[in-house]
């Protein structure tokens, strides 16, 4: 026995216990066992640890880490390999902040791109191999709506496709419209319209055509379009025939620059001039 040891000899067990829970050193919290992780120069001891309910793997520099507060933290590059994916799942999400970027690699023959995929539909967004054109397009067809913008004031444009049709609309408010119709129906017909809307009233001319014929006309039969106006105005009208629907009386009002044509709904029908001031001559 040691003089070191001696003074021990009579020393009960709730003593001993006592005496060495003062000898060892006092225990630290989380936060300094991380920065410790942290600082630390052996390797080895970062490369995997475990601080309570918190995982760390790696160095101070590049690591991927697990606490309770923040959920999996990432520092460095995630590299996926080998045909290997992510995926997220139950309403998560990927948050890039502080100026970070998605960058998507791929190769000449085979780009990279991003799909969006669901139980009816399936659409993706990439280049071409040679990255010559860039497009989002659907791999179902007339399912998907693909769309710019919206509608309302604070969002004053929106484009829109799907099924033959594409729409360009110009907003206001939901009261007040400017839109461009494309439409095409494979075997049947294809459609150019033009439609305005002013104070909840829609208007449109279109450019129709089909097998038989192609036409230029209002889209409504409320004989409220006019081929110019009394300010903008045709300088010349060329065409082969004219057809003038027949009434009872001239439309419109009188106007001191303008005379009016008109056919009268008579048995034959008969042709008339109306003038500036509103007398009716007829002419055939």
């Amino acid at each position: 026995m040691t003089d070191r040891t001696r003074p021990y000899i009579d020393e009960t067990y709730p003593e001993m216990m006592q005496r060495l829970r003062e000898a060892l050193p006092p225990e630290e919290s989380m936060a300094t066992r991380v920065q410790r992780w942290r600082q630390s120069s052996d390797e080895s001891l970062k490369l995997l640890n475990f601080f309570g309910d918190n995982i760390n793997i790696g160095n101070s520099e590049n690591y991927l880490r697990y606490t309770t507060a923040k959920g999996i933290e990432l520092s460095g590059d995630l590299t996926v390999i080998s045909g290997g994916g992510v995926t997220i799942k139950g309403g998560g999400g990927i948050d890039i902040k502080a100026g970070g970027d998605i960058i998507l690699i791929g190769d000449n023959s085979d780009p990279a791109k991003i799909v969006w995929k669901g139980t009816s539909y399936t659409t993706e967004m990439a280049t071409t191999s040679t990255g010559s054109a860039w497009f989002v397009k659907p791999k179902t067809a007339g399912v998907t709506t693909f769309g710019i913008g919206g509608t309302g004031s604070s969002l004053p444009l929106s484009i829109s496709f799907i099924g033959g049709y594409v729409l360009m609309s110009a907003h206001q408010d939901f009261d007040y419209t400017a839109t461009v119709e494309l439409f095409t129906n494979s075997g049947s017909y294809s459609r150019v319209m033009l439609e305005t809307e002013w104070n909840t009233t829609k208007k449109a001319v279109a450019l129709h055509y089909n097998a038989s014929r192609l036409d230029f006309s209002p889209t409504d039969t409320t004989l409220l379009t006019s081929c110019g106006s009394t300010g903008f105005h045709w300088r010349n009208v060329y065409t082969r025939n004219v057809k003038i629907k027949e009434g009872s009386v001239p439309f419109g009002t009188d106007d001191s620059t303008f005379g009016r044509i008109w056919v009268k709904d008579t048995t034959p029908q008969q042709l008339w001039f109306t003038d500036e001031d509103g007398t009716d001559t007829q002419i055939v």
